[in-house]
């Protein structure tokens, strides 16, 4: 038997949900802590290969929104798409010195005094986390 008025459901609701404190939910945050956040997403690499890779998948999509669908062209973009992604997965020093080789590129065009393949910095100090070997920039 169901009772649908909404007395009922308002009993119901008090007698299994916890009262919350609305307080206590929210916390102030500073508007540093914030844009330091935002900084350590780094929003500019993931833009930068996500058109990397929407860039391979550029003509695949292309031909196969055409009107004269060619599936074999297709399907080869696609076969050479995925060797070269496989490719970058079981080389990710490769990609990733590559990476680096652009970016010191892009800081000596912009002038940038700092090596950016210098070493990591080492925090004397972590209580979360423990410092990693840094005998390369890596």
């Amino acid at each position: 038997m169901t009772n649908s008025s909404p007395g009922f459901a308002e009993s119901l609701s008090r007698e299994n949900i916890p009262p919350v404190n609305i307080n206590s939910e929210f916390k102030y945050i500073n508007s540093k802590d914030i844009i330091k956040a935002f900084k350590s997403l780094d929003m500019k690499k993931t833009a930068d290969l996500h058109a990397k890779y929407s860039a391979l998948l550029e003509p695949v999509v292309n031909a196969l929104q055409s009107i004269a669908l060619d599936v074999v062209k297709a399907s080869q973009h696609v076969k050479r798409i995925l060797q070269l992604l496989k490719s970058h997965r079981d080389n990710p020093e490769r990609v990733t010195d590559e990476i680096i080789k652009d970016a010191t590129v892009v800081a000596e065009k912009v002038g940038l005094e700092e090596d950016i393949t210098s070493m990591p910095r080492i925090v004397g100090k972590q209580r979360h986390r423990s410092n990693h070997p840094a005998e390369s920039p890596s």
